[in-house]
């Protein structure tokens, strides 16, 4: 609780303060009163005012209605009225005034409800970028430092969206005795349904003496959901109500959970290092992704014994599972800001000695992202990798795909080194279903804890079609046989005979030097694979689109490289980790044959003019089923050969450049049948192209979360009427506000010629000799797109803009 209060004069300046605090508890009305004295007092320098935005509540949406409340912290001196400032999109300046009839005291908070921004367009689908700051203070401008948040409208047909884990948080105790006949019911359900959910047994401390292993951590997720008595269960962070007979209630908990596991979400979580060192210390690093962002909410991530025994007390129960050791970092968890479209990692290691764990072979981390309100929007359940005084292995499937072919199955396994004595060799035993033939293979490696290494497993086969499992386990580690840890991955089998060319997308940039050791090897590879180069951070052509894509599959520097949509390691210095693993990968890929054949029903063009083309094509789909497969579809303008975008790092021509990945980011959702088809008719904004008769179009077929790639192909690109522009390079240009209705105003020009133009190319007006701040008066344009192009010595710069009325 926070107190606010001003001193008075007559204390001001006075060097032994003392505080007095008087209340009185509520539940035996005891009276207290605690002073507190050495006090060191501070202040605001005059005129220092400032303020701290935050959101309170998810700021995405997936119907484009916003449900955020602004919150804003007091991070300077008292004011008694304020003016806060925002542009959305870099859009007009707007205004919220505020008063305060008692003041805004430094740390104070407060909500303005239900903020929706002016000009917020429910159907812009797509990030939208807002800054605020404070503009008065008491009526008087002041200069404050500018925030960006970000709201991001989310269209649920094209968005990539990620398989939930429902949080399954059970509030039980050994010494409950109805808690006894629910486990009884339960823990095999538990059992079945496996990695599927996220699965927390907190054990209390009543009724009676309590369980022995309940400890304060428990305590608080209890009055967090103001749990009264046990057993208790919160699913997804609601407090379920359980009633009738325990068959019946365990049969709906069953099905709240399997319904539960089909949401629609748009956040991702994975585990890159989940293990147990020699001193007894879990060492975790999750990654997040969000794909419209998460402010202000709570990572929470929970360390669990997978069986104990020591708890045992008064109900019958002999053996738990599940059951919480720590919360870490503690039990409030770890508050939480995430942009949209970025990767976050998350470090925690603690040393399980100091808690009531009974071994340490069995452990387990679930993680959790929840919002002020309560909600879960991801979790995430994995076990540490098994310890020993000697050597000891854990896997990670790093690359297995999920649509496969009756043939040879390409299967990327991280080893990792988990134990006190280095790795210098394990055996991994495979199997398509539950029933099949293990295949068993023997990897060399020279790792120490915590140390991994990347391997691909061969000769792995499904034996018939349909769905069915994938199993990787441990057999053996240092030639000495083991009961090791064992990884399913779901995979669907198909019958196909059609061709697969494996796609290799580098994301490269010509100031970046890694990029220009990156670039001339994976051109030796173009011959056998379906290659595209994305222009990143720093690159004259880059597209903020490209950064997004590249987060989806786990790429997030320069230079970075993945092979069909799955990230492989790159160095700095453009040189891969392990050149081994990528080349045996890509061997395996190129034998597996598609499960679907796309072609173009004619050749595809481009069309329009060089400040608007447009990419038109029609495609086929041909599969070995009638079945429908969801998919999304990204189709890459590739330009052969780019000389003009040349930087720092020495290249001084670039391949398969990356001009356009349409429609964007999220693909376009198709739902591909044997026979079917779907068109294509897209623009290339800002176009940034050389030379219009050196394109290919370049179709990849993904799975419906987008990292899967099912298929590729490619196609000359037919230049119907473009005129190349012959100039040195282009840029993006920065106007605002876009869409307009009176004024578009364009900043920072020198020496420029300003021209408009309509969609079809016809100069609309024109202006040379244009120096700094320039305004152009659309008053009078019909409503509709236009180009602005500006040209200043050898650099032209283009803007698409939308004149509304």
């Amino acid at each position: 609780q926070m107190l606010v209060g001003v001193l008075p004069e007559d204390m001001r300046g006075a060097s032994d303060v003392q505080v007095g605090v008087f209340f009185i508890t509520p539940k035996d009305n005891t009276k207290y009163f605690l002073y507190i004295d050495d006090f060191e007092f501070f202040g605001y320098m005059d005129n220092a005012y400032g303020v701290d935005f935050s959101w309170n509540g998810l700021p995405f949406t997936t119907d484009g209605k916003l449900a955020v409340d602004l919150i804003v912290a007091n991070t300077g001196n008292m004011m008694n009225s304020c003016e806060i400032s925002y542009t959305i999109d870099g859009g007009a300046v707007k205004t919220m005034p505020q008063t305060f009839a008692d003041g805004f005291f430094p740390g104070q908070t407060y909500e303005i409800k239900n903020f929706v921004p002016e000009g917020w367009d429910a159907t812009a689908y797509g990030k939208h970028t807002l800054e605020f700051w404070i503009s008065k203070v008491n009526d008087n401008e002041v200069a404050t430092a500018k925030q960006t948040k970000y709201l991001t409208n989310i269209n649920p047909a094209t968005a990539q969206t990620y398989r939930y884990h429902p949080l399954v948080e059970h509030f039980s105790a050994s010494t409950c005795s109805y808690c006894a006949p629910l486990n009884a019911k339960m823990n095999p359900i538990y059992a079945a349904l496996g990695d599927t959910i996220s699965l927390i047994k907190y054990p209390t401390d009543f009724p009676g003496a309590g369980d022995p292993y309940q400890t304060n951590e428990v305590d608080t997720r209890r009055f967090y959901y103001n749990v009264g008595g046990v057993p208790s269960i919160v699913l997804d962070g609601n407090l379920l109500f359980l009633q009738g007979t325990y068959d019946a209630i365990s049969t709906y908990l069953k099905d709240t959970m399997l319904s539960a596991a089909t949401k629609k979400v748009y956040v991702d979580m994975w585990f890159d290092t989940l293990a147990v060192d020699a001193a007894q210390n879990i060492h975790i690093t999750l990654k997040v992704k969000t794909v419209g962002g998460a402010e202000n909410v709570v990572l929470h991530t929970a360390v669990v014994e997978g069986t104990t025994y020591n708890n045992a007390s008064t109900n019958g129960e002999t053996e738990f599972h599940n059951v919480l050791m720590k919360m870490l970092p503690n039990s409030q968890g770890q508050k939480v800001s995430m942009v949209p479209d970025s990767v976050y990692a998350f470090d925690y290691v603690y040393d399980m000695t100091q808690t009531h764990m009974e071994e340490f072979t069995d452990l387990q981390a679930i993680c959790f992202l929840q919002t002020a309100s309560g909600e879960v929007l991801q979790s995430v359940m994995g076990k540490a990798g098994s310890y020993s005084a000697e050597a000891a292995a854990s896997i990670q499937l790093a690359y297995v795909p999920t649509y496969i072919c009756a043939e040879e199955i390409p299967a990327g396994l991280q080893l990792i080194s988990a134990g006190g004595t280095d790795l210098t060799s394990v055996e991994v035993s495979a199997k398509v279903g539950a029933t099949g033939t293990p295949v068993v293979q023997t990897f060399p490696v020279s790792l120490g804890w915590g140390e991994s290494a990347y391997v691909v497993f061969d000769d792995l086969k499904a034996a018939g079609t349909g769905a069915d499992s994938v199993y990787f386990t441990v057999t053996k580690v240092n030639g000495k046989a083991v009961d090791g840890q064992t990884v399913r991955h779901p995979v669907y089998v198909q019958a196909s005979q059609y061709a697969f060319l494996p796609l290799v997308e580098d994301f490269t940039s010509v100031n970046n030097a890694g990029s220009a050791v990156l670039n001339p090897y994976v051109d030796a590879f173009s011959d056998d694979v379906l290659l595209a180069k994305y222009p990143m951070k720093g690159d004259h052509y880059t597209r903020s689109v490209y950064t997004s894509y590249a987060a989806k599959m786990g790429v997030v520097s320069t230079p970075g490289l993945a092979l069909n949509g799955s990230a492989i390691r790159v160095n700095a210095d453009g040189k891969l980790v392990d050149e081994d693993y990528f080349e045996s990968l890509l061997e395996q890929t190129q034998r597996n044959p598609g499960i679907m054949e796309v072609t173009a029903a004619n050749q595809p063009v481009i069309t329009g003019s060089r400040y608007n083309p447009q990419v038109k094509a029609t495609f086929n789909f041909a599969t070995a089923t009638d079945s429908t497969i969801p998919c999304l579809l990204y189709a890459l303008v590739v330009e052969t050969v780019t000389n003009e975008n040349v930087g720092s790092n020495g290249e001084q021509q670039i391949k398969r450049v990356v001009q356009g990945l349409l429609p964007d980011e999220s693909g376009k959702r198709v739902d591909i049948r044997n026979g079917g088809r779907t068109i294509l008719n897209e623009s290339i904004l800002n176009p940034k192209v050389e030379d219009y008769n050196n394109l290919k179009l370049v179709v990849i077929i993904k799975d419906v979360t987008g990292k899967e790639v099912l298929q590729t192909a490619e196609f000359p690109l037919k230049n119907e009427n473009v005129a190349n522009e012959g100039v040195a390079a282009y840029e993006t240009l920065d106007v605002y506000p876009n869409p307009a209705s009176e004024y578009v105003y364009l900043k920072g020009l020198e020496n420029a010629t300003v021209e408009v133009f309509d969609l079809m190319g016809v100069k609309v007006s024109g202006l040379n000799g244009v120096s700094g701040d320039y305004t152009l008066d659309v008053r009078n344009y019909v409503p509709g797109a236009y180009i602005i192009k500006v040209s200043e010595e050898a650099k032209v710069s283009t803007a698409r803009i939308s004149v509304v009325r």
